[in-house]
């Protein structure tokens, strides 16, 4: 179940974007774990980023963002170190390949989000 539900979650194709838009849709779990909804979604403002969280970001210039993402390109990574500085994270299905990268942190150990069109806008964390 684990490695379905990562392919799902890091695959931002026809059939796992929807995963995603369901962790998303409003309202957003944002409080407390259950069965049926374990994940938890915070505005990359909101929360620091923990090893095993997922960074979502805006993809191929979709402009998704924290209050407008339905129906919009988004793309999901698992953070696998966090240091005082920085995020390492694996991503897969860029272009049939899972890559290894690393973003940038502020000096409060917030994701830094350029804004852009590919930016990154919330943090999905599995609460179970």
């Amino acid at each position: 179940m684990a490695r379905c539900m990562t392919n799902q979650i890091i695959g931002m194709n026809s059939t796992s974007r929807p995963l995603i838009g369901a962790i998303l849709r409003p309202p957003i779990n944002r409080q407390t774990s259950s069965a049926i909804n374990p994940f938890l979604a915070f505005a990359i403002d909101e929360v620091t980023p923990q090893e095993g969280d997922i960074v979502v970001k805006s993809r191929n210039g979709s402009g998704a963002t924290w209050n407008d993402f339905i129906s919009k390109e988004t793309h999901g990574d698992i953070v696998i170190d966090v240091s005082p500085t920085d995020i390492t994270v694996i991503g897969g299905n860029v272009s049939d390949t899972v890559k290894q990268k690393t973003f940038p942190l502020n000096d409060n150990g917030f994701v830094n989000s350029t804004g852009g069109a590919n930016s990154h806008f919330a943090i999905v964390r599995i609460n179970v």
